[in-house]
């Protein structure tokens, strides 16, 4: 925080030149030792110190500038009471800088609006839940929100390249996993951060965020497939629920073609449902696909079967294939089915009949050229 001490003291605080200003090096009266000045006036420095923390130090404040220096410490006191003191030190930069700003302001608008920008991330920031750690220049904490939120003054190359990693698995663990397991996984992940930033040769981390990798893919593979068999069983439950009350009623179609169509199609649909279920742990699914995009994968696999388990009816009813059938529903039920299940069972039977219907040539005498003589 500031300190407006000694107004009208001309005399010089400790470690300042002759000159009155300080210097890098020097020591201001709390002790602490100029690394880096960010801003200086006639009244104040704003400067980091060794552990690289930033600070401001004032004197000899005039009247007219003790609103400011006040209004710069009740951000400090809100950010203290908000904020952990990791993101306590990410808001410092900013709030020194609005500081720096206000002195420096020369039109008639009021200067305590230039602090706003330093508020409205105390807002963003906090309140903080769990802090994983802090050190010189660095600070690693989990947001309200479940978020990790996380500063580094200057991360080494080796930390740096750490970074995208950190925030791919941030991406997938807020896209596919439930509210318990995204805790579990940003604790893991704010713990593998905290010790990138702490080691001293953060190159020669195999892998700060193995746990939290693990833990994230496997645990977000799993979801993103409940989530698909999910969509797949509704959408059964709903396509069979028009034939069963139909049937749980007494009713029927009209017409016998109407009533093998629909029987066919909800053949289709449970056959192609059982094949989704029964194939879902080896299904390749992104777990960063949007929830829709699998509904609509899920949707148009089940509509791809009742579309398959109409044709079988369809080609049933007109005596082209499938005799067996007879236009019984039980058997047309359970070859639909298999239609459904089997993607290429109906591609094939249609490939059989455009073969059959093709003519074979016949040699000008009119004989089969395979008959012999």
């Amino acid at each position: 925080m500031s300190d407006p001490q000694g107004q009208g003291v001309e005399t010089p605080g400790e470690g300042q030149g002759a000159d009155g200003k300080y210097r890098v090096g020097d020591r201001v009266r709390s002790g602490a030792k100029i690394r880096h000045i960010m801003h200086e006036g006639p009244h104040h420095i704003i400067f980091r110190d060794e552990m690289g923390y930033v600070r401001c130090e004032s004197f000899n404040v005039p009247d007219h500038l003790l609103p400011i220096f006040a209004e710069y410490d009740r951000v400090l006191l809100e950010a203290e009471e908000s904020l952990a003191h990791s993101a306590e030190q990410h808001l410092a930069p900013l709030a020194a800088r609005c500081l720096a700003l206000a002195l420096d302001h020369k039109d008639e608008r009021d200067p305590m609006r230039i602090f706003d920008p330093a508020r409205k991330l105390i807002s963003k920031l906090g309140p903080i839940e769990e802090t994983y750690g802090h050190g010189p220049g660095f600070g690693v904490w989990r947001t309200a929100k479940g978020g990790v939120g996380w500063y580094h003054f200057d991360p080494a190359g080796g930390a740096r390249q750490h970074l995208p990693e950190f925030s791919r698995l941030s991406s997938i663990a807020r896209s596919s996993l439930s509210s318990p397991q995204r805790d579990v996984a940003m604790s893991l992940l704010g713990s593998g951060l905290h010790a990138l930033f702490v080691s001293p040769e953060p190159e020669r981390l195999e892998d700060p965020f193995n746990d939290a990798r693990k833990f994230i893919e496997t645990r977000g593979a799993q979801s993103v497939r409940n989530r698909y068999v999910g969509v797949t069983v509704f959408l059964l439950v709903v396509a069979s629920a028009l034939p069963l009350w139909k049937l749980y009623q007494g009713e029927a179609l009209t017409g016998a073609f109407a009533e093998s169509l629909a029987v066919g199609c909800w053949g289709g649909v449970v056959g192609a449902g059982v094949s989704l279920l029964q194939r879902v742990g080896g299904l390749d699914i992104d777990p960063l696909a949007p929830r829709l995009a699998l509904a609509l994968q899920a949707f148009v696999r089940v509509f791809v079967g009742a579309i398959f388990g109409g044709l079988v009816a369809a080609v049933s009813s007109a005596d082209i294939a499938l005799g067996l059938i007879g236009g019984a529903p039980l058997p047309l039920f359970v070859f639909a089915v298999v239609a459904g299940f089997n993607e290429r069972f109906v591609p094939d039977l249609l490939d059989d009949l455009a073969r059959s219907s093709v003519k074979k040539p016949k040699d000008p005498e009119g004989s089969d050229p395979d008959e012999s003589g």
